[in-house]
């Protein structure tokens, strides 16, 4: 049900009564059961986590054969509305939807290269990201594996530290840098990569580095993006010192040094991404008690290193091309987007439960609803069907079950149960996942 119609447990019970066939697909009556059997049943499968998690990864091998070459990890967060004082995981952080003024909840998540489930973990809201990894990757450790996976992460969590434990452990990587890369040039000619047109970006290599190789990658998209973000960054910056300028000649206006410079500091805190760029002075009093003017200047050079285009990438796979490197990390794509369609398409924000154990049902079903839907919309790529699950969704809900009711000559009454007509792009899903059109029969009674 969170697959198809994401809702709160008192509004899932509702459709299943009145608006969905489960109740004929499974022989059950859900008039009979209680809303707070639909608490219950989250409970028992967060009871369950752990195996249902080894169950799901084993059986995605069987199904399909696969060696898990690469492991993708990331974390992302959901708001709480509420005070949920009573859950410690519940926690104020930097909020990903910009809800400073709610608690977290932190969700970690590995999949496998194909965007199939390997492990997930509830941490609290505050969590630090690069703190998470390693746990991550040890609890992926398996003596039945015969070879480690490439770990793929993104910048926020590819610190020196966590670089160096994964060495250690023999983990081979491929990650994004926010670390200074070395001073030398690219050598060779520039690859372009990515598939589309209006999307691609050059890459080559830096000297092999000890351990390590460095990738220079450049994006013309990516570039015009930073540039418009420049721009706006500094408008926004300019625009507030212009307004705590303008205080400083009214009559009521913040006038006193320390305050001015308190004031200045909270808004370079604020406008952190740019603030670095720009010299800001406080032209004091003869006396030094207050502010008579605020200057303020451009540093060319700082400002020409922010939000360029271009980024690097950091591996100890020293055998591969530039371009073989850029395509395995862009698979850090996969987790992204099931982060997103996680929040947009299957109800994981925001979190109205309030107890810690609800809150991290809430997301596990969630995770087991992306886990069903990845697992069909697998099959039907390799049957060359691309629809969004969106798409999927709006379909099938146009076949539905009709009660139909017709009188006799013998003053007896015919009910007859039955499916609406299977249309083409119904039966073209049902032969793709090997479904048969016949899914429910008709049934008739005469009363």
């Amino acid at each position: 049900t969170r697959a198809t119609s994401p809702a709160s447990e008192r509004a899932t019970q509702s459709c299943l009564i009145h608006h969905s066939g489960m109740g004929e697909l499974l022989d059950f009556d859900f008039n009979t059961t209680s809303l707070h059997n639909f608490y219950r049943i989250s409970d028992l499968l967060l009871k369950h986590k752990d195996a249902l998690e080894e169950h799901v990864t084993t059986q995605q091998k069987l199904l399909h054969d696969q060696a898990d070459t690469i492991v993708l990890y990331d974390l992302t967060n959901t708001y709480l509305e509420g005070q949920a004082k009573t859950n410690r995981k519940a926690q104020f952080g930097v909020s990903k939807e910009k809800r400073s003024d709610c608690r977290l909840i932190t969700l970690g998540l590995v999949l496998n290269q194909h965007g199939f489930l390997k492990r997930s973990k509830f941490l609290p809201g505050n969590v630090s990201e690069p703190g998470s990894l390693q746990d991550a990757v040890k609890i992926l450790s398996s003596s039945e594996d015969l070879f480690k996976p490439t770990v793929v992460i993104d910048a926020g969590i590819a610190t020196e530290s966590n670089l160096s434990w994964l060495r250690e452990n023999h983990y081979t990587y491929v990650v994004s840098a926010r670390q200074k890369a070395p001073p030398v040039e690219p050598t060779g000619e520039p690859a372009l990569v990515g598939n589309s047109p209006n999307y691609q970006v050059k890459v080559t290599e830096l000297p092999t580095q000890g351990q390590e190789k460095w990738i220079y990658c450049e994006s013309a998209a990516k570039a015009a993006t930073a540039s418009s973000l420049k721009t706006l960054f500094q408008e926004r910056f300019e625009s507030a010192l212009e307004k705590l300028a303008a205080g400083l000649s009214k009559p009521k206006g913040r006038k006193k040094t320390a305050k001015v410079l308190e004031r200045v500091g909270r808004l370079k805190e604020k406008h952190r991404s740019i603030s670095g760029c720009y010299d800001v002075k406080a032209i004091p009093s003869e006396d030094g008690l207050t502010v008579i003017r605020l200057e303020w200047s451009v540093l060319p050079e700082k400002l020409a290193d922010k939000l360029t285009g271009h980024y690097y990438l950091r591996t100890n796979l020293l055998e591969r091309s530039a371009s073989e490197l850029w395509n395995l990390y862009n698979t850090i794509r996969t987790v992204e987007d099931a982060f997103r369609f996680m929040k947009s398409s299957l109800g994981m924000r925001p979190v109205y439960h309030q107890k810690e154990h609800r809150v991290d049902g809430h997301l596990w079903i969630t995770i087991l609803a992306y886990t069903l839907i990845q697992e069909v919309l697998y099959r039907l790529r390799a049957r060359g069907i691309t629809y969004h699950w969106e798409t999927i969704r709006t379909c099938l809900s146009s076949r539905i079950r009709v009660s139909m009711r017709a009188k006799t000559d013998t003053s007896s009454t015919v009910h007859l149960r039955t499916t609406t007509e299977a249309e083409r792009i119904h039966l073209e899903l049902y032969e793709a996942l090997g479904f048969s059109p016949s899914i429910l029969r008709p049934k008739k009674m005469v009363m």
